[in-house]
């Protein structure tokens, strides 16, 4: 499977796509910290920085599976809620475009769960324009086996001309509800931290020495999304492809 990746960040769904042992053909990501990230990781994908001025029409045809997360800064709750009309979350618009230009046979992205609220009948209609069905599930990281929530939507589309099961995205989150079920959440880590005085310097417990000074590194894990998540949707795709 070919696979190129958009907002690519420090590369969630690259990593993904190696894990499934796929051909990470490009990616494009404006933050030149962040593209040295994906350079270093796999020096052999074509790289492209502002989204605007990618022309993707070389590709038409030769990738299989198109991904990434669109900036949500309009979007989330954490923002002021313009939603996905906003000069940053607005660049779904290019997202749209590329998959245009590729004719990709999948699309999957990923945002704030608050898209649902803040422009999701656009996403629908964009996507219907242009010859994609669509299917969608929130999934936090907990239920991967990870001690904290960050929940996201992700979005699946198809094209039309391939035929397709749907009500995958439910099955993709049964399975890893059943997997991790009893798995360590978040309450319980937090509780082993806040035992720190009673027990002592444990090993098994990292201390809050300050602010990292590594703030690249910082607002690149930030924005990344759970590698694991887009694997589980990946292998889902691949299986029923």
């Amino acid at each position: 499977m070919k696979h190129g990746s958009l907002f690519s960040g420090i590369g969630g769904f690259d990593l993904a796509a190696e894990w499934m042992g796929w051909d990470n053909v490009f990616h494009c990501e404006i933050d030149e910290w962040n593209r040295k990230i994906l350079h270093q990781h796999w020096p052999e994908a074509d790289s492209y920085g502002n989204i605007e001025t990618f022309n993707a029409n070389k590709y038409n045809g030769k990738i299989n599976i198109l991904s990434g997360g669109f900036p949500c800064q309009d979007i989330s709750v954490a923002g002021k809620q313009v939603g996905i009309g906003g000069g940053r979350s607005g660049l779904w618009s290019e997202y749209k475009r590329i998959a245009q230009e590729t004719d990709c046979d999948f699309i999957v992205a990923e945002n704030s769960p608050n898209l649902l609220n803040k422009g999701f009948e656009r996403i629908l209609l964009d996507l219907s324009e242009i010859g994609y069905d669509v299917q969608w599930e929130c999934f936090s990281a907990s239920w991967f086996g990870f001690p904290h929530e960050r929940e996201r939507v992700y979005i699946v589309a198809n094209a039309k001309r391939i035929r397709w099961k749907m009500g995958l995205l439910n099955e993709v989150k049964r399975k890893a509800i059943e997997v991790f079920n009893g798995t360590p959440n978040t309450f319980d880590v937090c509780s082993k931290i806040a035992q720190f005085e009673r027990i002592g310097n444990s090993d098994d417990i990292r201390i809050n020495n300050g602010i990292s000074f590594a703030p690249h590194r910082i607002k690149g894990c930030g924005n990344a999304v759970v590698p694991q998540i887009p694997y589980a949707i990946f292998k889902a795709i691949q299986e029923y492809t």
